[in-house]
């Protein structure tokens, strides 16, 4: 089968999404509201009967890109796909806790178009996944997610890229309550990198990024505080 067919079979799109919501959000506890419910199945969850879905139930090529970080872009990532996007999670409900923004949901679906990527990047060898965010925020609409959602998918890896900082509050059309989640959801991301040799050298820049762009919208110091050490100390 062609892996881009993974999300035509939807008990194998349900294996594979449900499966990181569950792996991440059901114990999530006190934190879980009436939309994250929907999401989850009720119960106890085993961790282990996630590695059993995926070995029997996704293609074994896939497996590489779930379970082995080496296919995940390396240089970048110190995590498989399914560790990093755990990690983001993780980094987004402790920012709840903390500033009481919740990109929770945002955090599980925005790395999952690299899924309908990886055929392609077996075959050419490039594992950057260019162009991933339009595809996650596919699978975000499939899944009923509302545009919220969808543009902090579409968006949540802008630090990254070369632009100037006042490019995040034209994107938020002057929504300072949008920059915030949008920098939040950011923050997380990188929090959920890990600590490669070229996250050490990256992981600062963003930080003082963070502080221009917070400055120059005038966001309260503490937010910006707690967004700088999820990129410098998580």
């Amino acid at each position: 089968m062609h892996y881009t067919d993974l999300f035509q079979l939807p008990q194998r799109k349900d294996i594979v999404v449900t499966s990181i919501w569950h792996f991440a959000l059901l114990h999530a506890g006190s934190l879980q509201s009436p939309q994250r419910k929907d999401l989850v199945i009720a119960g106890e969850w085993d961790p282990a009967l996630l590695q059993m879905l995926i070995r029997e139930h996704i293609p074994e090529s896939l497996q590489l890109l779930l379970s082995n970080p080496l296919y995940h872009n390396p240089v970048w990532h110190e995590f498989s796909l399914m560790q990093h996007i755990h990690m983001v999670i993780e980094a987004a409900k402790r920012m709840l806790l903390m500033t009481g923004i919740d990109v929770v949901i945002p955090a599980a679906f925005h790395d999952l178009g690299k899924l309908l990527q990886f055929e392609s990047a077996v075959t050419t060898g490039n594992y950057q996944f260019a162009g991933h965010e339009d595809l996650s925020v596919q699978i975000a609409q499939e899944y009923g997610q509302d545009s919220n959602v969808q543009f902090l998918v579409l968006y949540h890896d802008i630090p990254y890229q070369h632009r100037t900082d006042r490019i995040f509050l034209k994107l938020c059309k002057g929504d300072v309550d949008k920059l915030r989640h949008l920098l939040t959801m950011a923050a997380c991301d990188t929090a959920g990198k890990g600590w490669t040799k070229a996250q050490h050298t990256q992981r600062p820049e963003i930080a003082t990024k963070f502080q221009w762009i917070c400055e120059d919208a005038g966001l309260d110091p503490a937010f910006t505080e707690v967004i700088q050490r999820a990129c410098l100390e998580w």
